[in-house]
């Protein structure tokens, strides 16, 4: 239920950010679209070429990421690291379509669970928490 993305042009250093997506009181089934990190690192979840924008459940304590939804990450330094605890449900790790990609540009990174063969359903990313860690 872990899943870690990194960046190849960057040396992790020692600095991390954590949230917990749980802890932010959000009401169920409540649409999220910007996020702070407690260091000022923004996060922004968006329908992107989707048809269902990312959701908080309560169920499942965090965001759930649908098909083609995207997650921006805007940092004051570059990122090296993200990586996401996912939810478990009736035995499958809702960890994300296989596809998925991840961009890093600068102290930009954008996650997208893309799946090209797909027009609906695929595997939802049910992240709960994320940590990042900056380049040195």
């Amino acid at each position: 239920t872990t899943v870690t993305h990194t960046n190849s042009a960057a040396t992790a250093g020692s600095k991390t950010a954590t949230l917990d997506l749980n802890s932010l009181g959000y009401s169920n089934q409540q649409v999220v679209s910007e996020v702070p990190f407690s260091d000022g690192t923004k996060l922004t979840f968006a329908k992107g070429k989707g048809t269902t924008d990312p959701t908080f459940y309560t169920a499942t304590k965090g965001v759930r990421v649908y098909l083609n939804n995207t997650m921006t990450f805007s940092a004051s330094k570059p990122i090296a690291k993200i990586v996401f605890t996912c939810d478990v449900y009736k035995g499958t790790n809702e960890v994300g379509n296989k596809t998925a990609t991840v961009t890093f540009s600068g102290n930009t990174a954008v996650y997208t669970n893309a799946d090209p063969s797909l027009t609906k359903g695929g595997v939802q990313l049910r992240v709960q928490t994320i940590t990042i860690t900056y380049a040195k």
